[in-house]
C-alpha cells in the first residue's frame, strides 16, 4: 500500500496568481490551488451546473476563490449563477464564508483523520474525470468535480482499467449473487470495481471485490467521514482498509438528493464501463448508464426474468441496443479490453 503524508500548503493569497491555468509543476502553485479547492469545497455544490459554467469561467479554482473574495465576478458569469448566488446579498454572504474559512486548517485536520484531497495535476489524480468538464447537464448535474477527498490507502492512479458495477437497491438474492460473482471475478483479474456503497447491487459488488482478494472504490454522496447508508459502515470501513471511499464532497455533508444524482457521473467516470447487474425502469443506476453513455464508454448489462420489475431497466438497456449483455466476467472483459 501507499502511504500519503499530508501536503505543505500556502495560503491562496500568498501571492498573485499567474494569468493561465495554474501551473501543475509548481509545488507553490498547486499547493494554492488545493487550498482553494479546499475552501470551495466547503460552501458550494460543485457538481451543480450552474457552479461548474462558474467554475470552467476561471482559469483556476484559486482564480474563482479571490474574485468571490474580492467580489469581482464578471455580471456574465453572475447571471448564470442565478441558481446559486445570483443577487448582491447571497454574493456577499459567500464571500464572508469563504473569509472566514481557513483551508489550511481543514486540511491538515482532514490529514490528521487519515484523509486527503486529491485534485488535478496531483500524480494520482485520475485524468480520466478531466471528460466531465462541458459535458450537459443530467437532472440539472454536471462538471467534473473540484477534486476527491479520499480515505484510504488505493492510490487513485490505479483506477486505469477500473469497472463499475451498479443496478438496484432493491435487489434480488439472484442479483446480488451475481454481482458479488462478476466484482470477484474482475477483481481477481486485475480490475479494480468501482461502485456507489449504497445497498443491494452496489454492497454486493464491493464484497465480492473484497472476497476475491480484489481491490475496490466506493463513491459516496457524503463526506468520507459519513459512510453512508449507516447499514454498511462496516463493509465501507473494510472497503477504506483495502481499497479506498472517495466524495467530492468535504467531510461532515450529509446525503441530499442532488449529491446522490451526483455520484453517477464520478462512478461512471472513473470506470471503463459500467456493467449494470439489475434496474428497475426508474432506477437511479440508468443515471450511472446515461453517463457512460455521455462520456462514450461502453455499458453492459445482465438480462433478466420477463415480467421481474428489477430487470425491466436492464433488459430495456439490451433490447434498445444501448447495452451490452454479458452473463460473466469474461464477456465484460471482451467488451472493455481492446
Amino acid at each position: 500500500m501507499t502511504n500519503h503524508p499530508a501536503p505543505k500548503v500556502t495560503p491562496p493569497n500568498a501571492q498573485p496568481v499567474e494569468t493561465g491555468a495554474p501551473d501543475v509543476t509548481s509545488p507553490v502553485d498547486l499547493d494554492r490551488e488545493r487550498l482553494a479547492r479546499v475552501a470551495l469545497t466547503q460552501l458550494i455544490e460543485p457538481a451543480r451546473s450552474a457552479w461548474s459554467a462558474v467554475i470552467g469561467e476561471h482559469e483556476s479554482a484559486t482564480d474563482l476563490y479571490r474574485a468571490v473574495l474580492n467580489g469581482t465576478l464578471d455580471e456574465t458569469i453572475r447571471e448564470r449563477m442565478s441558481e446559486v448566488a445570483a443577487d448582491a446579498f447571497a454574493r456577499a454572504r459567500l464571500a464572508e464564508q469563504l473569509a472566514d474559512l481557513d483551508p489550511e486548517v481543514i486540511l491538515t485536520h482532514a490529514a490528521n483523520r487519515g484523509y486527503r484531497f486529491v485534485i488535478p495535476g496531483d500524480q494520482e489524480w485520475p485524468s480520466q474525470l478531466d471528460r466531465l468538464t462541458g459535458q450537459r447537464p443530467i437532472h440539472r448535474v454536471s462538471g467534473a468535480p473540484l477534486g476527491l477527498w479520499v480515505r484510504g490507502n488505493l492510490d487513485l492512479g490505479a483506477l486505469h482499467d477500473a469497472v463499475a458495477v451498479t443496478g438496484s437497491r432493491a435487489a434480488t438474492p439472484l442479483g446480488c449473487e451475481v454481482s458479488a460473482r462478476l466484482a470477484g471475478d474482475l477483481a481477481n483479474a486485475g480490475h479494480v470495481v468501482v461502485a456507489g456503497g449504497a445497498v443491494g447491487i452496489d454492497v454486493a459488488a464491493h464484497r465480492g471485490a473484497l472476497a476475491g482478494g480484489g481491490r475496490t472504490v466506493a463513491v459516496l454522496p457524503t463526506g468520507v467521514d459519513r459512510l453512508w447508508p449507516a447499514i454498511n459502515e462496516s463493509l465501507l470501513e473494510a472497503v477504506a482498509e483495502n481499497g479506498a471511499v472517495v466524495s467530492e464532497y468535504a467531510p461532515g455533508s450529509v446525503v441530499t438528493r442532488t449529491r446522490g444524482l451526483a455520484r453517477a457521473r464520478l462512478v461512471a467516470a472513473l470506470s471503463l464501463g459500467t456493467v449494470v447487474v439489475e434496474a428497475s425502469a426508474r432506477s437511479g443506476a440508468l443515471v450511472t448508464a446515461l453517463w457512460a453513455e455521455r462520456l462514450n464508454k461502453p455499458v453492459m448489462a445482465v438480462p433478466g426474468p420477463v415480467g421481474s420489475t428489477t430487470s425491466i431497466g436492464t433488459n430495456r438497456l439490451i433490447q434498445d441496443g444501448r447495452a451490452s449483455l454479458i452473463t460473466d466476467a469474461d464477456d465484460i472483459r471482451q467488451v472493455i479490453e481492446p
